[in-house]
């Protein structure tokens, strides 16, 4: 294998079938991949990135078609093929945040958000890209709930539902991916990827066509469009007011449910919006505010 690695690129996996991992060193017994990795280096000095070592570790067998990371198992090769991006999210999609194992899948994957008029085949609505469009259907029509718990049979529409199951109830531990610049933790690899294209490599090249602003990825330009097109599609269902962003609407709730999280330092007076409580310091406590 080790001479498969070396004719191999750096992002062209190997893809290898772990059936067992067991050392042929010693007869070490580890429970998964990374623990056979972890003992090669430590126990037997062999050489490893262990970040980022060409391979595609897979479980095949006759019980079906496993992660070798994760316990997460598939109905067939496609899925937990597809599935292992989770793990190597070396590649980023720069529209998504969506992290990709080969620069090849990345590639194949952009070519759903080239724009276009793609309308719905069972309703009206009409998508930008293939990819928005084929979510879409699956969502609203098919009620599709295509990720499975590992732990029991409950099935979800989206991963982020599934792993946040996988905490709450059945006590797993929380994914973090921490980024290496600041104490940002995060649950999601394309999180931390957005987080750090827009907080740390500073990335602005969505421009808006009437006033020039950049913007870090396209669903951020989408957002701010909405100040130019003066659309209010989020209705407040207790008092009917309507608010361009969904955002905008959820702060706006906190009026209805009385959530008063902004807590006054000086005199714990609480507020529902954190503007109120920025007017409310200057004009009660302006000879408190500590000059840093």
């Amino acid at each position: 294998m080790m001479k498969s690695l070396i004719r191999f690129g750096r992002y062209q996996k190997l893809k290898v079938n772990f059936t067992n991992f067991v050392c042929k060193l010693c007869n070490y017994v580890a429970e998964d991949y990374n623990k056979l990795k972890d003992h090669l280096g430590l126990s037997h000095e062999v050489k490893l990135d262990l970040d980022n070592n060409g391979v595609f570790p897979y479980r095949i067998d006759s019980e079906g078609y496993k992660c070798a990371m994760c316990p997460q198992s598939f109905q067939n090769y496609r899925s937990l093929n597809r599935h292992i991006n989770i793990h190597f999210p070396n590649f980023v999609c720069d529209q998504c945040g969506v992290g990709f194992a080969t620069d090849e899948r990345l590639k194949a994957h952009s070519q759903s958000h080239i724009s276009g008029s793609h309308k719905c085949d069972l309703c009206d609505k009409i998508f930008k890209s293939i990819s928005a469009k084929k979510d879409h259907v699956a969502r609203i029509h098919m009620k599709v709930k295509k990720h499975r718990c590992p732990h029991c049979k409950e099935m979800f529409k989206e991963y982020g539902q599934r792993i946040k199951h996988m905490v709450r109830v059945h006590g797993v531990k929380v994914p973090e991916f921490r980024c290496t610049m600041c104490p940002k933790v995060y649950m999601f690899s394309g999180q931390l990827r957005v987080h750090e294209r827009v907080a740390h490599f500073k990335t602005r090249k969505y421009e808006c066509d009437i006033c020039q602003k950049l913007c870090s990825n396209a669903s951020v330009l989408r957002e701010h469009m909405v100040c130019h097109s003066g659309e209010r599609n989020f209705e407040c269902q207790v008092c009917k007011k309507k608010y361009g962003r969904k955002k905008t609407l959820v702060e706006h709730m906190r009026i209805h449910n009385n959530d008063r999280r902004f807590v006054c330092q000086y005199c714990s007076s609480a507020f529902v919006q954190n503007c109120s409580l920025k007017s409310h310091v200057r004009t009660h406590h302006r000879n408190e505010i500590k000059i840093e």
